[in-house]
């Protein structure tokens, strides 16, 4: 939904509020299918890697909107960022762990 958002304000297009109003019921839907919901914060300083969108614009307006929509839908989620992926892996091995136990058998 961000990715769109970014695309439609990147190009100047829109979409008709009954679709978009659908898709955002679709993406609140899935959340709660989620044990932990994770967006990543884009770091200008890091080189963007082969293969990935070179449009910097629209890397922009995606981080932005998705930004939006995380904080709309899910304001508790963890922040990706270069500098704390430890710290995230480290929660979500956690997390992982915590639901692996309450699922054995006793």
């Amino acid at each position: 939904m961000g990715y769109l958002h970014a695309a439609l304000q990147v190009s100047a297009r829109t979409i008709d509020s009954r679709r978009s109003g659908e898709l955002m019921t679709i993406v609140k839907a899935h959340i709660p299918d989620y044990d932990i919901l994770i967006r990543t914060a884009v770091d200008t300083d890091i080189a963007v890697g082969e293969g990935r969108d070179s449009d910097a614009a629209f890397r922009v307006e995606a981080a932005s909107s998705i930004e939006r929509l995380v904080n709309q839908i899910e304001p508790k989620a963890l922040i990706l960022t270069s500098g704390n992926r430890d710290k995230i892996v480290e929660r979500v091995l956690e997390s992982v762990r915590s639901r692996l136990l309450t699922l054995r058998p006793q």
